[in-house]
Order: C-alpha cells, then sequence, then structure tokens
C-alpha cells in the first residue's frame, strides 16, 4: 500500500511535466568574434513546460552537410511553462554546413533522462570565419556523383552560377551555369581534394557542399 501511495504521488507530480511539449522558437548562428576566432554560437528560443529550468548539457556534431546539435534541460516541478534564450557555444565549425538539426529535451533529473522533446530543422549556410547566411529557401537540386572524378551531373537544378573553394575559402572558379544548356559541371581541372561547392541560386541565395575530388 505504501509502495503505491508513493507510485501515485510521483505521479502526480511529473505527470503534469510528461504531459506538456516545449518548443522551439526563433534560432540563429553567429560567430562570437567574427574575424579574430572560428568559434562558432548558436543563439536559440527554448519552451520548457515546467521551472525552474536550466540545461544540463549539449551535443554536436556533423554528418553529411548538417549541423546537428542536442540540447537537455531540467525541468522543474512548477508546471509553469517558461520561455528563455539559450546561447549554446559549439567551438570551431568548419565552412560548408548547409542545415541545421536542433533538438531540445526535457528531463526530470539532472543526470538527463528524458521524458520528452522536439526537434527543429532549418537551412543555413556557413561560408567561412564570418560568413553565416540563414533562413534559406534550398533549392530542389541533386548533384551526382560525390566523390567525383570528370564531371558532376546536377538535375532539377534552381541555380543559375557556381563557385568552387578550397578548404580554407579561397576562390578557384567561379562561373555562370545554364541547366537548360549543359547539366554537367566540368571538375577535371582540380587536384584530388576536399572543396566547397557554392551553388548561386535563381532567388538569390548560396548554397554550400562539400565537394570530394577523387
Amino acid at each position: 500500500m505504501r509502495k503505491l501511495l508513493l507510485f501515485f504521488v510521483f505521479w502526480f507530480y511529473l505527470s503534469p511535466v510528461i504531459s506538456q511539449a516545449q518548443g522551439i522558437g526563433p534560432m540563429h548562428l553567429r560567430y562570437h568574434s567574427p574575424g579574430v576566432t572560428n568559434h562558432l554560437e548558436l543563439i536559440a528560443q527554448v519552451m520548457i513546460p515546467s521551472q525552474p529550468s536550466y540545461r544540463i548539457s549539449h551535443d554536436s556534431y556533423i554528418s553529411n552537410d548538417t549541423l546537428y546539435v542536442a540540447t537537455c534541460y531540467f525541468a522543474g516541478m512548477q508546471t509553469a511553462p517558461i520561455t528563455f534564450t539559450d546561447t549554446i557555444s559549439l567551438g570551431s565549425i568548419a565552412a560548408g554546413i548547409s542545415t541545421l538539426h536542433f533538438k531540445i529535451s526535457d528531463s526530470v533529473s539532472p543526470q538527463c533522462i528524458v521524458v520528452s522533446s522536439v526537434t527543429k530543422i532549418q537551412p543555413f549556410a556557413i561560408l567561412g570565419p564570418t560568413g553565416i547566411k540563414s533562413d534559406l529557401e534550398k533549392p530542389v537540386l541533386v548533384i551526382y556523383p560525390n566523390p567525383a572524378k570528370d564531371l558532376l551531373l546536377v538535375e532539377n537544378a534552381a541555380i543559375n552560377a557556381f563557385a568552387i573553394r578550397d578548404i580554407s575559402g579561397r576562390l578557384i572558379r567561379k562561373q555562370n551555369f545554364f541547366p537548360e544548356l549543359d547539366r554537367k559541371l566540368d571538375v577535371r581541372f582540380l587536384p584530388k581534394g576536399i572543396y566547397l561547392l557554392e551553388l548561386h541560386t535563381l532567388n538569390g541565395s548560396v548554397l554550400t557542399k562539400r565537394l570530394v575530388k577523387e
């Protein structure tokens, strides 16, 4: 009987936390000291279902041109939603990222025992130490093969120019692109290595992809 009573007490206090969902508001990336360091920060508005609340941990990694950021917040026992802006230090991030995948989770314990989570995906273009473009409309296009030896094929392109840069951001080649005439990009002139392919879209945005030349 005592165990059953403890269970109901535990459920009574935690059920409001578990039943409410949190959310993610506006978010953007910035460099902590533009032109001085490559230290990147994520500034995001997060909503936690109860308070007091604070961030327990965060993790970030890059996969397939996407920057993944995951955070865990401790959700207090006062069932009053709280919205606040969190600044998350990500350290040095290389150029070439085109998408931000941000996931927040809330926990009933300081050890990050997750009870609910929510994810927001937003296009970004990290072009170099001082260049970040956000809220981009990503063109519907397919580029293959990558890695490439001779030619890159571009399908469903909404681009009118492209540029190739080395990994440090130095411009190697930039030229107009006419997909209605030719859907191929010649990369035979490039030595083997990793490059940044900038795709200039018809709506004025720039999408950056990592290109591996074999």
